[in-house]
């Protein structure tokens, strides 16, 4: 009785090391649907003309991610349609409702096993930076991950920029670290906390007027990885950011901009 309980602890402990050292790459079957939902919500502080100015925009999106196929070269061709939409943005002129314009909208990309998108589709959305925002969101429900085994304490360090098609630039420089084995929505997960710089730079254009756009902030979070099925659970994250926005054809218009925004997202069902 003493060898078996003997052996019985070696093979838990032996499990238990195997769970936490692997490569953490990602796995899909193909045609089957990965529901996920994120909750969002942003609030802005921005100064102009003298005067505060508040708008909160949050909401809920529900979306599947379809793998369509491996290719060759064994990366992913992936897509993200998403079902249904509540988003509100409250400015002091009222109220807008902006999920029907999201519903049903289609995107494509192709990635790496790890997590590193090296092709997307051209996704038209309204000019609305809100929207934008939401869609750059949506692309990042893979993160990123190493190519060598991790396990508990593992630290690596990401460093990332993706310019957009209307020519912003963001700019990500992220630690992450393995804290551990954790349980998360009935799914054993190494638990991976991160923190970092992130920056945007470039022009857009809003109402018909281009503007520039510079600003700098933090962000940090947790995320799970489910690696008994190579996913991702769940991811929180807080991101604040001071940018400005000036008008090229007018100096004198600078409008300072505080943001701090909360994303919750979870794979809902597979």
């Amino acid at each position: 009785m003493k060898y078996a309980t003997t052996l019985i602890t070696i093979l838990l402990l032996t499990a238990l090391a195997s769970a936490q050292e692997l490569v953490p790459v990602y796995h899909f079957e193909k045609d089957k649907e990965y529901r996920y939902i994120t909750d969002f919500k942003s609030d802005i502080n921005q100064e102009m003309q003298g005067q505060t100015m508040n708008i909160t925009s949050e909401g809920t999106v529900a979306y599947v991610v379809k793998l369509d196929e491996v290719l060759p070269d064994n990366n992913f061709r992936m897509n993200i349609t998403v079902e249904n939409a509540i988003v509100t943005v409250e400015t002091p002129q009222g109220t807008q409702n902006l999920g029907k314009d999201l519903a049903g909208l289609k995107m494509g990309f192709v990635m790496q096993p790890n997590g590193v998108i090296i092709e997307r589709d051209s996704v038209k959305t309204s000019e609305n930076p809100f929207m934008g925002q939401i869609v750059r969101g949506l692309e990042q429900v893979f993160p990123e991950m190493p190519t060598e085994k991790i396990s508990e304490g593992y630290e690596w360090k990401e460093e990332k920029n993706d310019t957009t098609a209307k020519g912003l630039t963001t700019t990500r420089k992220i630690e992450y670290s393995v804290t551990g084995v954790k349980e998360n929505n009935g799914r054993k997960c190494l638990e991976i906390t991160f923190k970092g710089e992130v920056s945007i730079e470039g022009e857009m254009t809003q109402g018909g007027m281009d503007l520039s756009i510079d600003g700098d902030g933090e962000v940090s979070g947790k995320m799970y990885y489910d690696y008994e099925n190579h996913i991702i659970s769940a991811i929180d994250s807080e991101t604040v950011m001071d940018q400005l926005i000036q008008s090229p054809s007018n100096p004198q218009m600078r409008i300072p901009m505080l943001t701090n925004t909360t994303v919750k997202m979870e794979l809902a069902s597979d």
